[in-house]
């Protein structure tokens, strides 16, 4: 029962500190963040007026959707992180009693019940 308590409530101050982590270091990215693809953008305005893209149509397409999807997958992403976390945190413990066909691997450790 110690080592359950002790485990749950462990998990839950991991999970809280990795939260109030990942949401401060986002939004001190997102400005830097912001910033480089406005510069990309420009660059490839510049490559665009200068003639060195054949294929303006195409290529500023895939320009589009990869800024589109780099920027809302990082700048987004930490949202999510709480399954992350959790597959993390539980994972190698729901595999081993899954592979193994026990129960929690925490209550074969509880020694109250000696």
């Amino acid at each position: 029962m110690f080592f359950q308590n002790y485990f749950s409530s462990l998990t839950a101050h991991l999970t809280n500190y990795v939260s109030g982590m990942t949401a401060a270091v986002a939004g001190a990215l997102t400005p830097i963040v912001v910033a480089f693809a406005t510069m990309y953008v420009m660059f490839w305005g510049w490559l665009h007026l200068s003639g060195k893209i054949e294929e303006p149509v195409l290529e500023g397409a895939k320009r589009i959707v990869t800024i589109g999807v780099v920027l809302s997958l990082s700048l987004t992403l930490w949202t999510n992180h709480s399954a992350f976390v959790l597959a993390f945190l539980n994972g190698p413990s729901a595999l081993a009693s899954a592979i193994l066909g026990g129960g929690p691997p925490l209550a074969a450790i509880d020694f109250s019940t000696i």
